[in-house]
């Protein structure tokens, strides 16, 4: 676990609302506001690899800072293996998401916890039947 600027912990279960789940799956994502990140940043939509996974968010690994708060807009998609039938198969993600914390990691990039803003319950079910919770 890694303990931020305020003192919270990063990386652990704690008092978290669900599970999260290690994953290893690219995603991109652009910067919303705040207006000066978004400057910063310009339009461009950056790579990230997600780290871990959970109905409520996703641990991203990035280049590029992204201060708490920071609101993004993300891309990914995701294999359920498990899944019989092909159109339940895959699903592609576009949701919105805020930057509950930014840790530098000792490879120098770094680890940023994304909390899902707008994400349909859909999505979320079939993040919990990837994560084998239903």
């Amino acid at each position: 676990m890694t303990e931020t600027a305020g003192g919270q912990e990063s990386g652990g279960q704690g008092n978290r609302k669900f599970k999260r789940v290690d994953a290893a799956f690219a995603s991109v994502y652009s910067v919303l506001s705040p207006f000066g990140e978004r400057l910063n940043f310009g339009e461009k939509e950056r790579d990230a690899i997600a780290n871990d996974l959970s109905e409520g968010g996703v641990s991203l690994l990035t280049d590029y800072p992204l201060p708490t708060g920071t609101q993004i807009n993300l891309r990914f998609r995701l294999l359920n293996e498990k899944e019989t039938s092909e159109e339940k198969r895959s699903r592609k993600f576009r949701v919105r998401g805020a930057a509950r914390y930014c840790v530098l990691t000792k490879e120098k990039s770094y680890r940023v916890g994304v909390r899902f803003i707008n994400l349909s319950h859909e999505d979320q079910a079939f993040i919990a039947r990837h994560q084998g919770l239903i």
